[in-house]
């Protein structure tokens, strides 16, 4: 159902002979082209009325959209606020952070010290232990010397033994051969003094033969106090 404005109910009412000549001629028209017009603007009212619910939504998303950006920045700056209300506390532990790396990293120092105190002692018991078996290799191959040594005079007097054995057979030969000989020339010079009556005169070669105190008296003397009986 359409509702005429007022001036519509007014045209209306007006008669037919009150009206101009020129609208008598369309008479037969008017209410047609008066509907038409009333229908054409109540048409484009309610498009506009479209139109305007669609911006009235439009603007509604937007203030909501507004709504919503500035809860998100008030929430935003109620949370600077409460950063800034914690930034003494922030501050107080980065610098006890600073601190607690100041001393991990003079931990880090004295550990690498400590490393290197490590490493040397290592180095030095390497060498140590290096020194300790060339000592020992020494000590072993001085101590084989010393046997070989040993053993080295062991054979040397044992051959220097036989050698005064070998000399001391030579020299009890060349005695026993000087005393048969003294003892043969004795018994000549005995034969030729009971003979005679007079020593024979010896030679210097016979002199030299045999000296007095290289003369062995034996135990057995019969045969000299046979020609002593004699």
């Amino acid at each position: 159902m359409y509702l005429l404005p007022q001036n519509a109910k007014k045209m209306l009412s007006i008669s037919r002979d009150e009206l101009p000549f020129w609208t008598q001629k369309r008479d037969s028209l008017a209410g047609a082209h008066l509907l038409s017009k009333y229908q054409h603007d109540w048409q484009d009212i309610h498009t506009l009325t479209e139109q305007n619910v669609t911006h009235a939504k439009a603007i509604d998303f937007q203030i909501e959209e507004v709504n919503r950006c500035f809860k998100l920045h008030w929430h935003a700056v109620k949370r600077f606020s409460s950063d800034v209300k914690n930034l003494n506390a922030i501050l107080t532990h980065t610098e006890k952070a600073l601190n607690e790396i100041g001393n991990i990293r003079t931990l880090i120092d004295e550990v690498f010290y400590l490393i290197v105190e490590v490493e040397d002692l290592i180095e030095e018991n390497r060498l140590t232990n290096a020194m300790s078996n060339a000592k020992d290799k020494l000590l072993c191959h001085h101590e084989n010397k010393l046997l070989s040594v040993d053993a080295l005079k062991e054979k040397l007097a044992e051959d220097y033994k036989i050698r005064l054995k070998v000399i001391d057979e030579e020299k009890d030969q060349l005695k026993k051969k000087s005393f048969q000989m003294a003892e043969k020339k004795f018994l000549e010079d005995i034969n030729a003094y009971k003979e005679s009556g007079m020593l024979p005169k010896r030679k210097k070669a016979d002199e030299q033969l045999l000296k007095i105190e290289d003369i062995e008296i034996e135990q057995d003397l019969s045969i000299l106090q046979q020609y002593l009986d004699d």
